[in-house]
């Protein structure tokens, strides 16, 4: 096949090799590229084993876009030509015969038509495509060229990419169109072009050239703008700015190595062994199973990125904290976040937000600065990460979740903070474990791996829903419908106590559904949020923010129960609120409320 690879948004200087899945890597490279560099290339490689084609890259970590250009029979012919120059707009620049000489710079979002045929050796009938050697040249803004037949529709892709100034080539292979021409557009700026055919393809069975079409592109998107700051959130949510926590979160991913003969109490109560976990490969998996997870958790306004990046050989002395604290440091810009995890079997973890002030003006942008200044990062053992033990993508979201200043939520019945199964930062449903044999005769491991959703407060207080979003009960009688978590509708019922309302109950949606899909119940979820200062053992000591934000069950019977899931039909009185649910349809709840909430006591 035909393809056109670029490499884009690397972290270091490297190259990349692309060659026949099954066969042997060879020794070449395909692309070469520096830090921040996006630089394309023509590959024509054999298809391997399952139709596949395998990319290698060296150093770093760097985005890879794939178009396929065409694709050759296992017999084909292809007629070679001493390279002719086509097109030269530079002043005063010569051509084969004269034609599409020093006509200018092709201006923004401007085409020009070149013929390709009966010039430079290739003949006038029977063309089917050629072979061409394109160069962008005095480019006044990055841009990129796009080349493909005269008269068929422009295609997605790229073939060439370039900077303010770069000179920038790439082989180009473009079936002939209308005419017996090419199209090349350049998208902003202007930009000098020159066109040097190579050589000709017959029509027929030899080479088979495509729209350009794009077959992979490994960029993270976009996420989508912040919901902002307005009265609702101003009036529910202590300091808004600092838990706002929308953006693109580039995370660095590390491997600590714990040696064998480690005396850190963190490992002496584990497995002695040590596991075998590549950067790459947890990287991979974290992007394939939690990046998922906050994007539809935040409606796609947190896209995280994680980014291998190496090993971490620790001393003997050294623990899990030892571990975070040199990953975090190692971490400058671009980065934003760090998840390390280490070769021992511990499958537990903690994380942080990092450093916060008392005054939100001090306090660093964490989609901008790096873990060096922030001292941001989580740690996962080994355990919940590496593939033949218990990887568990839930434990890692948990994680990162402290990262986004999101606590743990509870039902305050036993000391724990870890006996909510209805939220991502507490614990897990008791259903939809996975799972691994451990003999012939029927044994098996499960643990926890499916995260649910965390509660609605903590995606409000991240800036994930719109105040539009959120209903608001302070006395009377009311009837609202709640949807789904990450849903077009209400998010949440907030009742604060109007002499403080930095303590609420809060009612939403949780359908047996998504990542809620093996909840044992569906309903509407009652939670108490509390902000006051005395309900936590806070260092700002006015309110609790960030994970020491207090979140429980506004109804517990028992722990890792669901007594405050409430099904339709359900009828209670909850500090000073009645609450009816009257209604289940698709994903939504509708729930009648009464009354005016009252807050109980700090911690009760």
């Amino acid at each position: 096949v035909a393809l056109n690879v670029t490499a884009t948004n690397p972290t270091s200087n490297s190259y990349l090799t692309v060659w026949p899945t099954g066969k042997d890597q060879p020794l070449a490279s395909n692309l070469n590229f520096g830090v921040g560099q996006t630089v394309p290339n023509m590959v024509i490689v054999p298809v391997g084993a399952g139709g596949q084609i395998s990319i290698y890259n060296n150093t770093g970590s760097a985005d890879v876009i794939v178009d396929v250009l065409g694709w050759f029979p296992t017999v084909n012919s292809y007629t070679g030509l001493t390279p002719a120059r086509l097109m030269d707009t530079r002043p005063a620049a010569p051509t084969i015969d004269g034609l599409f000489a020093a006509t200018g710079p092709i201006g923004p979002r401007g085409t020009s038509n070149l013929t390709v045929v009966n010039r430079g050796g290739v003949p006038p009938t029977g063309v089917g495509a050629v072979a061409l050697n394109v160069t962008a040249t005095n480019p006044t803004s990055n841009s990129y060229l796009t080349v493909w037949p005269t008269g068929k529709d422009q295609p997605l892709a790229s073939n060439l990419n370039f900077g303010v100034g770069q000179t920038v080539p790439n082989m180009v292979i473009v079936p002939v169109g209308a005419g017996g021409q090419i199209s090349l557009y350049n998208n902003t700026g202007t930009v000098d072009v020159i066109v040097d055919v190579l050589g000709w393809f017959p029509t027929g069975a030899s080479y088979t050239g495509l729209t350009p079409a794009r077959q992979m592109d490994t960029r993270i998107p976009a996420p989508r703008a912040a919901a902002g700051i307005g009265p609702v959130r101003n009036l529910l949510v202590v300091r808004p700015t600092l838990h706002q926590m929308s953006g693109a979160d580039r995370i660095a991913v590390w491997v600590c190595d714990v040696p064998a003969n480690s005396t850190n109490f963190g490992y002496s109560f584990v497995d002695p062994t040590r596991l075998v976990i590549e950067p790459q490969a947890v990287a991979t998996w974290a992007q394939q199973t939690v990046g998922p997870y906050f994007d539809a958790e935040s409606n796609g306004r947190y896209e995280p990125t994680f980014v291998a990046m190496g090993h971490i050989p620790l001393a003997t002395t050294d623990g899990p904290n030892e571990c975070l604290s040199r990953a975090v440091h190692a971490s400058p810009r671009p980065f934003t976040n760090v998840l390390v995890t280490d070769t021992s079997h511990r499958g537990d973890g903690f994380a942080s937000p990092g450093l916060m002030y008392a005054n939100d003006t001090l306090n660093f942008d964490l989609f901008d600065q790096p873990p060096t200044v922030t001292n941001r990062g989580a740690w996962v053992g080994g355990a919940s990460i590496a593939a033949d033990v218990f990887p568990s993508p839930m434990s890692v979201a948990h994680e990162i979740g402290h990262t986004l200043h999101w606590p743990h939520s509870f039902t305050g019945l036993n000391g724990t903070e870890y006996d909510d199964p209805t939220d991502v930062m507490s614990a897990a449903p008791d259903t939809g474990w996975c799972q691994r044999a451990t003999d012939a005769f029927g044994g098996f491991d499960s643990w926890p791996c499916h995260p649910p959703n965390t509660i609605a407060f903590n995606r409000f207080a991240a800036g994930w829903i719109d105040d539009s979003q959120v209903a608001l009960q302070s006395s009377g009688t009311n009837t609202v419908t709640l949807d789904a978590p990450a849903g077009s509708g209400v998010q949440m019922l907030s009742a604060p106590d109007p002499a403080d309302p930095r303590v609420m109950l809060t009612l939403e949606a949780r359908p047996q559904v998504g990542n809620d899909q093996y909840f044992p119940t569906g309903g509407v979820a009652a939670f108490i949020v509390d902000q006051r200062g005395a309900a936590c053992t806070s260092f700002f000591r006015a309110y609790c923010i960030s994970t020491d934000r207090r979140q429980r069950q506004a109804i517990s019977g028992t722990p890792f129960g669901y007594d405050h899931v409430l099904k339709v039909g359900t009828t209670t009185s909850i500090n000073g609120l009645t609450i009816t649910v009257s209604a289940h349809v698709g994903n939504t709840f509708t729930v009648q409320v009464s009354g005016t909430f009252v807050a109980p006591a700090p911690g009760g």
